[in-house]
């Protein structure tokens, strides 16, 4: 097999990989935006729950980014379940006020489970989706500039610098995405412990639950993660592959005193 066909295997099976990549990208890239549109934006994403038995009504206060939204499951004229959700207005930093307490029939010391800082850092998460959608952008248009040149690997337009680019950004993305899920965890960690109190005093009926914005930020970690771990692949094993090119190309180079005698060869003769 020669070298060119080695190089040109290697090529699509980088391209290949790459393409992995960017489906990582566009499928850590929807999670993040239904996380950034919590709670009260969006009714389907929250963090956590607190969810009480108040006189056999099923009451919870589902918490997001930006607020949190109170409903109450009862039982209606046709013996059917109604919920009656109240949302507060869209903020930045929140804290769990008077009217949960009420609502859940709550001790106080639940109300300063969650500081202001806390909440407020969690507009990290639009963040992170901003930069996940500039990382998708800018490998999206490398994949596909790829694919419309004449040649059929991407391998020509993955140079070091947008390779480089690509992980300096994957990283950026994924410790940002990081930072935001402690803050996160640590945030409903301080919930459950007040909560835990609680249900040591002699209320029984509340609960704390995690929400599915908790699985999804960690799924979408995983996927970057994992895209940090191909891009670096991708352009670790495409400076091995410029280099042996390299290597192969170069042209012998002849010492100056062995064309000193063969001229003087040529000259006796």
């Amino acid at each position: 097999m020669t070298l060119m066909r080695k190089v040109a295997m290697k090529t699509k099976v980088q391209g290949h990989s790459f393409a992995v990549a960017v489906t990582l990208l566009a499928t850590a890239l929807p999670m993040l935006l239904v996380v950034s549109l919590s709670v009260p934006l969006l009714r389907a994403s929250w963090i956590f729950r607190l969810r009480a038995n108040v006189d056999g009504v099923a009451r919870f206060v589902e918490f997001g980014i930006w607020g949190y939204c109170l409903n109450s499951t009862e039982e209606n004229s046709r013996n059917t379940a109604a919920t009656f959700p109240q949302c507060t207005r869209k903020m930045l930093g929140w804290t769990i006020g008077p009217e949960v307490v009420a609502f859940l029939q709550a001790s106080r010391s639940v109300q300063t489970a969650p500081t202001n800082m806390e909440t407020s850092l969690l507009v990290v998460y639009p963040a992170s989706a901003a930069l996940v959608l500039i990382t998708f952008g800018l490998a999206l248009s490398v994949y596909v500039a790829g694919k419309t040149t004449a040649k059929t690997s991407i391998g020509s337009l993955q140079h070091p610098k947008y390779l480089g680019t690509q992980f300096c950004l994957g990283c950026l993305t994924a410790l940002t995405t990081f930072f935001v899920l402690l803050v996160h965890l640590e945030l409903v960690t301080s919930v459950k412990k007040a909560v835990r109190a609680q249900l040591n005093s002699g209320n029984e009926t509340l609960r704390t639950e995690w929400g599915n914005a908790t699985w999804l930020c960690l799924a979408a970690l995983v996927s970057l993660c994992g895209n940090i771990i191909i891009i670096r692949s991708v352009r670790t094993a495409k400076r091995k592959r410029d280099a042996q090119i390299s290597e192969q190309t170069q042209l012998p180079m002849i010492p100056l005193a062995d064309k000193h005698s063969m001229i003087v060869t040529d000259a006796e003769s």
